[in-house]
Order: C-alpha cells, then sequence, then structure tokens
C-alpha cells in the first residue's frame, strides 16, 4: 500500500445516506476529511410493505451519483459501498443492487446484521480512548438503528454473545402504528412493549446487573447528547440522563422537532431510542457513555486492516471465538477437546495454506467450525450433526457474514443440506472440513494421548509427526478413516508418524 490513500467510505442506510472521505496510512490515525450525508428514510417502505420502491431506488441513486462527483474531486484512490438493514430485508434488493450499479457504476454489498455491527464495536475502539479499559472490566454496548437493536456483552475483554432484537427507534414505530391510534399514551406503549422484549434478553443471558458500563450508541446520539448535556467524551451518570429522559417525555414530538431541527419522524424516533437506552440502565452506579461513531468509521477502519494497517489494540477477530465458545458451551461443549483439535489443525493448515492458497480468514472459519461441530451431542447422540447443524443456522455470530456462516455450517453439517454455496466455497468447506477431520482424529479419545503435531508438505505427501508417550491405536484407526476424505479433496497422501516420548 503506498504512503497514503484517499478512501470513501459509503453507507446506503436505512433514514439516510453518507459518506465520509478519509486519509488512511499506516504512519497515523485515519484522518476524515469530509463527511456529507443526506436524509433518505428508505427504511419506512421495508418495515410497512417489505419492498423499496422505483421513486425510492431513483432517490438513492441520485444520492450517489453526487457522491461520485465529490470523490472526483478529492481524487479518491478507493472505496467501500455498503447497503444495511432497508436493502438488506427488501424482497426486491437483489434488483435494488444492480439498478444501483447499472446506474451509476458503484458496486454495493450488503452487509448482514452482523457484519454490520461488528463494524460499529471496531468503530467504538477507534474512535474513543476507553474502549480496552471498559470491556476489560465488564460492559453491555447497545447499538440502536432504525430497523433493529444488537446487545453486546463484553467482560474480561472477551465478547461473551451479541444478540440482535428486530425494535429498532424506527421498525417499532411502524409496526406500533396501528395501537397508536387506539391508544392516547403511546410513550407508556412502547416503554412497556420495550421492557418485555429487553426483560426477556436478560433472563434468557443472565447478565442482568453484572456490567459496570453502558455504552450507548445509533443514528440519533448527536441530538441525544444534545439533551444530555454531554462533552466530547464525558461520562453520565444516572440522574443526569433520568433528567434528560424526564425533559423529553415532557415535550411534544412538535418541541423535540424544533428544538432540534429535525423532521417530525425523527423526532418521535429519538424518544423510543432513550426508551431503549433507559432500560439498560438498571443500577445507579453504572457508568454511561455515548460516542458519536456511524457506520462509515467501522468501513474505515475494516479498509485498514484488510490492507495491512491497523489503529486499534483490541483483536476483533477474537470477538468472533470467544463469543462462539459462549454459545457452544451452553451445549456441554468440550473446551479442552476443541482446544487440542484448533491446535493441530492449525499445524494441518499452515503446512497446506501455501500451495492451496488458504488465508487467515478461511482457518477463522476453521476455529469457528471445530467449536460447533460436536455441539449437537447434546441433543442425541445420533446423528448429532444435523443438530449441530441446526444450532450453528441459530447462532448468529457478530462479525461473520452470510457466506461466512454457510460454509461453517457446510462443515459441521452431515453433507445433505442444500447450501446456496458457489463451487469455489464449496471446495474451500470440503477441504476445512477434511482438515478438522483429521486434526479431530488425532484426539479421538478426548484424554490428551498426544501431546502435539507437526505437519510438512512435501512434493504430493503430507507428513504429520505426532509425539505421544502412550499407545494411540484408536487415534491411527481414526486417521486412517478420515485421511480417506483428505486424500480425496486434496489430491495428495497423508502420512502419520508417531514418535515416542519417554
Amino acid at each position: 500500500m503506498p504512503k497514503y490513500k484517499i478512501f470513501a467510505a459509503i453507507e446506503l442506510g436505512a433514514t439516510r445516506t453518507a459518506m465520509k472521505i478519509a486519509e488512511v496510512s499506516k504512519s497515523k490515525i485515519i484522518s476524515v476529511i469530509d463527511d456529507i450525508k443526506y436524509d433518505l428514510p428508505i427504511g419506512k417502505e421495508t418495515y410497512t410493505i417489505g419492498k423499496i420502491s422505483y421513486e425510492n431506488v431513483d432517490k438513492i441513486c441520485s444520492c450517489l451519483e453526487k457522491f461520485i462527483r465529490i470523490m472526483k474531486e478529492y481524487s479518491v484512490d478507493d472505496y467501500t459501498c455498503y447497503a444495511t438493514t432497508a436493502i438488506r430485508e427488501a424482497v426486491n434488493s437483489e434488483y435494488i443492487i444492480e439498478q444501483i450499479n447499472i446506474r451509476t457504476g458503484l458496486k454495493v454489498s450488503i452487509l448482514s446484521n452482523e457484519e454490520e455491527r461488528f463494524l460499529h464495536n471496531k468503530a467504538i475502539a477507534l474512535k474513543t480512548g476507553y474502549f480496552d479499559d471498559i470491556i476489560e472490566k465488564s460492559a453491555v454496548l447497545v447499538d440502536v438503528s432504525s430497523g433493529s437493536v444488537q446487545i453486546s456483552y463484553y467482560r474480561d475483554s472477551e465478547l461473551k454473545f451479541s444478540q440482535n432484537i428486530s425494535m429498532g427507534s424506527l421498525r417499532m414505530i411502524e409496526e406500533l402504528s396501528e395501537l397508536k391510534r387506539e391508544n392516547t399514551d403511546f410513550n407508556n406503549l412502547i416503554s412497556k412493549y420495550i421492557e418485555l422484549e429487553i426483560d426477556r434478553l436478560k433472563k434468557y443471558f443472565s447478565f442482568e446487573n453484572k456490567y459496570e458500563y453502558a455504552v450507548f450508541f445509533g443514528n440519533h446520539i448527536p441530538n441525544i447528547r444534545r439533551l444530555c448535556k454531554i462533552k466530547e467524551d464525558d461520562l453520565l451518570n444516572y440522574d443526569s440522563f433520568e433528567e434528560a429522559y424526564k425533559a423529553l417525555l415532557n415535550m411534544s414530538f412538535d418541541d423535540i422537532s424544533y428544538k432540534f431541527g429535525i423532521p417530525y419522524g425523527e423526532a418521535e424516533q429519538i424518544l423510543s431510542t432513550v426508551l431503549i437506552f433507559r432500560s439498560f440502565i438498571n443500577k445507579k452506579n453504572i457508568k454511561i457513555v455515548m460516542p458519536e461513531i456511524d457506520l462509515t468509521d467501522g468501513i474505515c477502519v475494516e479498509y485498514v486492516e484488510k490492507n495491512g494497517y491497523t489503529h486499534t489494540k483490541h483483536l476483533f477477530r477474537n470477538d468472533i471465538l470467544s463469543s462462539a465458545m459462549y454459545c457452544a458451551q451452553k451445549y456441554n461443549a468440550d473446551k479442552e477437546h476443541i482446544e487440542k483439535t484448533t491446535e493441530f489443525s492449525e499445524q494441518i493448515f499452515k503446512a497446506l495454506s501455501k500451495r492451496y492458497n488458504l488465508s487467515k480468514h478461511d482457518f477463522m472459519l476453521l476455529r469457528v467450525s471445530a467449536i460447533f461441530i460436536d455441539t449437537g451431542k447434546y441433543i442425541s447422540l445420533k446423528n448429532y450433526r444435523k443438530y449441530s447443524e441446526g444450532i450453528v443456522k441459530a447462532s448468529p455470530l457478530i462479525g461473520l457474514s452470510k457466506n461466512d456462516m454457510d460454509i461453517i455450517t457446510e462443515i459441521v453439517s452431515v453433507g445433505d443440506t442444500v447450501l446456496p454455496l458457489t463451487k469455489r466455497r464449496r471446495l474451500l468447506a470440503s477441504k476445512l472440513s477434511s482438515i478438522l477431520s483429521l486434526a479431530k482424529a488425532l484426539d479421538i479419545e478426548r484424554n490428551g494421548k498426544i501431546i502435539s503435531v507437526s505437519a510438512a508438505l512435501k512434493n504430493n505427501e503430507l507428513l504429520i509427526t505426532a509425539q505421544t508417550k502412550s499407545d494411540i491405536i484408536f487415534e491411527k484407526r481414526g486417521f486412517e478413516e478420515a485421511k480417506k476424505i483428505f486424500e480425496d479433496v486434496f489430491g495428495i497422501t497423508a502420512v502419520l508418524k508417531v514418535m515416542r516420548r519417554r
């Protein structure tokens, strides 16, 4: 990568389109040159009728054409354009993406919810100086968008879980609109609806009163910060938040609209956002922070990471693994066996990676698969792989795309599920699955008989050397079974060499 690049991060959101022009380099933090936003509430159509009209597609393209002119003025070297909830959930999303490409020439990718929220977390780590400190203690991150709420819980610097609830600031108002006509106290109705959903989450995941920090962020944070009189990254205490909440509650939507200079509809969303935040302030000593971040910040972080640079201390790839392990342990996952399998897999993977073009991200998918592959045994030992497959499908892992999840599902399944995988992805799944099978065979008794392994690829032979102090007859037998599929997939021979230690 050159000394620096001019990069454009573009977001097609549910309430607006946004673009951030930034200078990215290795020597200094991402430097924002320009920040452009256009209000465009396309989410209303998606949440009410399920699709986006031609008229709104035309408006999206008009905004993007303006962005393109600005990009040319700044001589932008590269860009990333992501669409989020409104387009993702529209039944005509594929047509929209194609129409945008034909009219503007821009390539637009649709982010999964888990990818989108992962980028938000990365943005916080980049733009604040306290992220590492608060997650080392304990923190709940509440990310309110127009379409949904993402709740992430960190403890001891590890992401324990991240869950999504479909009750965003705009979606909730649209879905309850019929009740609004029948209920004079609509604010109280929304409050009860939120309380019901959040209490259910707290009950299922047992994290109530277990966090010191509450980090609130989302579309309406700038206006909420103004209401709460927050300067820069100041901590907000319980009493200050309550004071702001009561002030907001006593204002009409017309008053809110006038005070903040925003459309009436957005005033409704500010109140619903504050109500969601308030449901997580369950004790007075919780420290509250509200960073101003948006998806374009996270897109910039992702771009520099992909180009080999990083400006954050926290290793976010570990969040994927820690949340996967947290989920798997609900099904009595054998942590020691998973660690051993991962250790052996890594040695085999490294030996094969260069010749077979396997990436670090591919190894991440292998590690997640190793965590989930035996979870189905909690349900039934018979045909357990199909239950493992179901658990993977029901476990949204923040940071992984739909394609990633499809590959993991293919690896842990029995292979009889028809998944929308391309030939390239299906081949990758087969490679990772056969590596995992070899590694699992080397710990088949789950008692650590094999101390360590090393692997080397020479010509058309993969030599795996196992260090052990014991007789490993069952491991040898398992290896012979697993290597049959491995040899079919890779077209090379796998050989196990045993080195006895005294």
